[in-house]
C-alpha cells in the first residue's frame, strides 16, 4: 500500500507532532524534507501533521497559520 492511499490517523504512522520537527519546517521551509534531520519514515508524517495542524493546505501551500507561527515562533 502506498503512503498516499492510507486514510485517517494512520497517515501519521504512529508519530506525534514533535516541536523539533515543527521548528525544522519553519526554519527550512523549502528544504526540510531533504535534510538528514529526519529519518526516512518521518518525512511523510511531518507533512501530514503540517496539513492536519492547518499550517499547510491540501495542496501543500502555506496558510495564514504558518505565517503566524513563522513570525511568532513555536515558543509563543
Amino acid at each position: 500500500m502506498k503512503y498516499k492511499d492510507i486514510k485517517g490517523w494512520s497517515k501519521h504512522q504512529h508519530f506525534g507532532l514533535r516541536r523539533e520537527w515543527l521548528e525544522l519546517a519553519l526554519v527550512e521551509p523549502e528544504t526540510w524534507p531533504d535534510t538528514k534531520a529526519l529519518g526516512n519514515r518521518q518525512v511523510d508524517p511531518l507533512e501530514v501533521w503540517l496539513k492536519t495542524a492547518g499550517l499547510l493546505d491540501r495542496q501543500g501551500q502555506k496558510t495564514f497559520l504558518w505565517e503566524l507561527f513563522d513570525r511568532e515562533r513555536v515558543d509563543s
